[in-house]
């Protein structure tokens, strides 16, 4: 049973989630965007989606990292679990990305 006080934070994940699958569908057959400047992600090549989190997320890893130190209310190991929990994925994301533009790069050669 959903209580009450748990649904404001359920709703900004639900949310996400619908956005994050409408926009990978909506985006999915589109042609992607390599030169120039494109918001949407998912409109971006692979290429650019790992410029994209090399630029972008690894300087917010280390903010996140610098705010939750200052944090006092938050127990240490929520405060580590969180930033491993962010470099983990965007490990794998750099890695996830990389080997596709990797991939279409050689597809597209041959």
């Amino acid at each position: 049973m959903i209580d009450l006080l748990t649904i404001p934070f359920l709703a900004p994940i639900i949310v996400s989630a619908v956005v994050i699958v409408g926009s990978g569908l909506y985006y999915r057959k589109k042609p992607k965007v390599d030169k120039g400047w494109a918001f949407p992600y998912y409109k971006l090549t692979y290429r650019r989606r790992y410029k994209r989190t090399l630029i972008v997320t690894v300087p917010l890893i280390v903010l996140l990292s610098i705010v939750m130190y200052f944090l006092p209310n938050i127990p240490v190991i929520f405060k580590v679990a969180l930033i491993i929990f962010a470099i983990i994925s965007t490990v794998i994301q750099i890695i996830y990305n990389y080997r596709m533009w990797q991939k279409k790069e050689a597809n597209t050669i041959d």
